[in-house]
């Protein structure tokens, strides 16, 4: 994958072997792509010219296929409030198969409340993570 990504054009990340980042000199663009085994997610702003000439390159390269926008990547659910120009994340759905291993959030001899991230987990009202009214995810 390495030789790949370099092939492309990106850089790897001293820091973090998993990140590739390609920064363009003429339009100042920045694409970044995180790597773990065969999962990859590009990142860059929204309608990059750049980030789906990349993708493009890659999927010539690897068979794979692009699934939009991101919204989950190795377990972790991925949300965006792009109004207010913020990313979330969280990992609710492992979280609840963690509590139902251990017979945490279903066992009535439990006697406390939990509360994790503004509501999205109550053991007094429901075993779902999310919380109904907003029918959104975690925080």
């Amino acid at each position: 994958m390495t030789k790949s990504m370099l092939a492309l054009g990106f850089k790897r990340c001293k820091s973090d072997a998993g990140v590739y980042y390609y920064h363009d000199k003429k339009t100042k663009a920045l694409v970044i792509a995180i790597v773990y085994v065969d999962d990859v997610c590009f990142m860059s702003t929204k309608g990059s010219l750049l980030l789906n000439e990349l993708k493009q390159k890659f999927m010539a390269r690897w068979e794979c296929r692009d699934l939009g926008e991101t919204t989950e990547f190795l377990g972790v659910h991925i949300s965006r409030d792009r109004k207010n120009q913020k990313i979330f994340i969280d990992q609710c759905e492992y979280l609840e198969k963690v509590l139902a291993r251990f017979n945490v959030a279903t066992n009535p001899y439990h006697k406390w409340s939990l509360t994790i991230c503004n509501g999205c987990f109550d053991t007094s009202k429901s075993s779902k993570m999310r919380s109904k009214a907003s029918d959104k995810r975690c925080c």
